[in-house]
């Protein structure tokens, strides 16, 4: 009985290390997305602005 539970125990601690690093491996990757697009926005943003005071200056 006591090596079942043991095993039970070390089953749990495998799977709650598996998802943890998982989460973090997601957590990173959304982490990665979300800035390559706000860099995005930012950067069309910018190149819009230079376009619009390009055209006032022509």
């Amino acid at each position: 009985m006591h090596i079942q539970n043991k095993i039970v125990v070390a089953a749990v601690v495998v799977v709650v290390v598996v998802v943890v690093i998982v989460a973090e491996d997601v957590t990173t990757t959304i982490g990665l997305t979300i800035g390559m697009e706000m860099t995005r926005i930012v950067k069309l943003r910018r190149i819009s602005k230079t376009m619009k005071t390009f055209l006032i200056y022509c």
